[in-house]
């Protein structure tokens, strides 16, 4: 039986944020799959596109960062609607985030109150 949870892809090599940001997802009311670098990213995006609603990506990761990760999310056309916002600490991740074509930049530290505004408006113009 499918969640009526949006669920949220959370991609990042940070374990212990990306299980805290998980947690708190969870509690707004998001059903959340963790991966920890965009290969592994990208494979459960593939393999659950019909559950994931959004990505929560970081851009400085192993095996393939979050630049190679969206440049390839957007080669599948059957991927390409799956809203990203890009959640990282790097000094130009708002540059690159509007470079990507991502929903929304979240800089790190996160603030919950811009993520969730972020989530909110990703998820209206379209969820799975």
């Amino acid at each position: 039986m499918e969640s009526a949870q949006p669920t949220v892809l959370v991609i990042d090599d940070d374990r212990d944020g990306c299980a805290l940001l998980a947690e708190w997802l969870q509690t707004r009311g998001y059903a959340v799959i963790e991966a920890w670098d965009g290969l592994d990213g990208l494979e459960l995006l593939h393999l659950k596109r019909r559950r994931i609603a959004a990505v929560i990506l970081d851009l400085e990761m192993p095996n393939i960062d979050g630049v190679s990760f969206r440049q390839q999310q957007l080669h599948y056309p059957a991927l390409r609607g799956v809203p990203v916002i890009v959640s990282s600490g790097h000094a130009r991740a708002e540059e690159i985030g509007r470079g990507l074509n991502a929903f929304a930049v979240v800089p790190k530290p996160i603030s919950h109150a811009l993520l969730e505004d972020a989530l909110t408006r990703a998820l209206a113009q379209g969820a799975p």
